[in-house]
C-alpha cells in the first residue's frame, strides 16, 4: 500500500501531519487514481444482468485490477477522513466560498432580469 502521509511535518510526538494544501493534494491524487482504475474494471464485460462473470471475476488480470483499486479506494477513503478531521475548519469555509460564489452569480442574474412588481393596493 502506497504511503500517505510523504512531505509531512514531524509534531512533538513524532506523528506526521500534513498541511492543507498537502492533504487536499493527496486526497485529489487518490480520488484520481481510484477513477482511473474504477474505468479499467468498468471495461471488463459484464452479463445481462450487469454483474461480471464468474469466470472473468476468477481471472488473473481481473484479480489483480480489483486488488488494486480496492487499494486505491481505501487510500482515497483513508485521505478523506483525514482532511475531515485534521481540516473540518477549512473545508467548511471552502464550501461557503464556493456557495456564496455560486449564489450570489444566480441572484444578481435573477436581480438584474426581473421587472419591479406593483406595490398592492389596499383594500376598502
Amino acid at each position: 500500500m502506497t504511503v500517505f502521509y510523504s512531505g509531512c511535518t514531524t509534531l512533538r510526538n513524532g506523528q506526521s501531519r500534513m498541511n492543507y494544501q498537502q492533504a487536499k493534494q493527496q486526497a485529489e491524487h487518490a480520488r484520481q487514481l481510484s477513477q482511473a482504475l474504477s474505468r479499467e474494471l468498468q471495461a471488463f464485460p459484464r452479463g445481462p444482468l450487469g454483474l461480471v462473470p464468474d469466470h472473468i471475476k476468477f481471472s488473473a488480470p481481473y484479480q489483480e485490477l480489483k486488488a488494486r483499486y480496492d487499494t486505491a479506494f481505501a487510500q482515497e477513503r483513508h485521505a478523506n477522513a483525514y482532511l475531515v478531521k485534521h481540516f473540518k475548519a477549512e473545508l467548511q469555509q471552502e464550501r461557503r466560498e464556493r456557495y456564496a460564489q455560486v449564489h450570489s452569480s444566480s441572484m444578481q442574474t435573477v436581480t438584474e432580469t426581473e421587472e419591479p412588481r406593483p406595490s398592492p393596493s389596499p383594500r376598502g
